[in-house]
């Protein structure tokens, strides 16, 4: 994945100056998750750096995920980079060659699927922290709604980053949890694919920030406890990729009125960042 961009347009691969090569980097493992094909590394350049090189290699429908654990060139728009240390976070990227096709509306705007993206991420979060056994501070639980499998606590705050307070004191202001980046792949001046990244703080680790904008949190920092070995990959993963194919799925199939209303009601954004 990226980081901290929203949505972007990926000019074909020979405009992008140092891209790596396909085949530069190997999977650790290979396997179907909830109907996607999975790629899993340990470490990477860019997760959806990866996902657009197996864009390009792939024929018309054909739609995968990338994974990782460590990115070396995580990045977001406008040049930003996303820190992404090894082993203290969930890197993921989800890739489709031509996406299916949309109702009589037409295809979904980047920005909505950057919403739902969003929603797909904050719900992840919530169910693979509750089947961890990790509890949840009731003060955090300020969120309304929640489903189901887990009660709401990540927020979002406009336009792609999934935000938590950082202590109780509401003062002190709000972390940077992960964030989104949806990117759309043009050729011949129309739509032929479709990047959707998340960039997941799991474990403490020095991170690097934006001077101007909110401080990295992890997920175990958030808890105030480490969530148990193999979380990452074996419990929040799945999650990751259940949710997005569901929340992006609802966008398609019912539109924006399905989706924006449940990325409102988690917005916790007030101020700078």
């Amino acid at each position: 994945m990226s980081g901290a961009g929203g949505q972007g347009a990926i000019p074909p691969a020979g405009d992008r100056g140092n891209a790596v090569a396909a085949g530069t980097w190997s999977p650790r493992a290979v396997e179907p998750i909830h109907g996607w094909l999975v790629a899993r590394f340990d470490a990477i350049d860019s997760t959806n750096d990866e996902a657009r090189r197996r864009l390009d290699a792939a024929q018309s429908g054909a739609r995968g995920v990338v994974a990782a654990t460590e990115q070396r060139a995580g990045r977001g728009t406008r040049g930003r980079t996303w820190s992404s240390p090894a082993g203290a976070g969930l890197y993921c990227s989800r890739w489709e060659r031509t996406p299916p096709p949309a109702g009589a509306d037409g295809a979904p705007a980047p920005t909505e699927i950057v919403f739902a993206a969003a929603v797909a991420a904050a719900e992840a979060i919530e169910r693979a922290t509750a089947a961890a056994g990790l509890e949840v501070a009731a003060w955090r639980r300020i969120v309304p709604g929640g489903d189901d499998r887990a009660a709401a606590w990540v927020g979002v705050e406009p336009i792609n980053d999934l935000v938590v307070p950082i202590d109780a004191d509401p003062a002190t202001g709000l972390g940077k949890l992960g964030g989104i980046l949806v990117e759309t792949v043009l050729r011949a001046g129309r739509v032929d694919g479709l990047v959707v990244g998340v960039g997941l703080n799991t474990r403490a680790a020095a991170r690097t920030v934006r001077a101007d904008g909110r401080p990295a949190i992890s997920l175990a920092e958030a808890l105030g406890a480490a969530p148990p070995p193999g979380f990452e990959e074996r419990i929040l993963l799945p999650h990751l990729v259940e949710r997005l194919d569901h929340w992006i799925g609802t966008l398609r199939r019912a539109g924006p009125a399905a989706v924006v209303p449940r990325f409102e009601a988690r917005r916790l954004d007030g101020g700078a960042g």
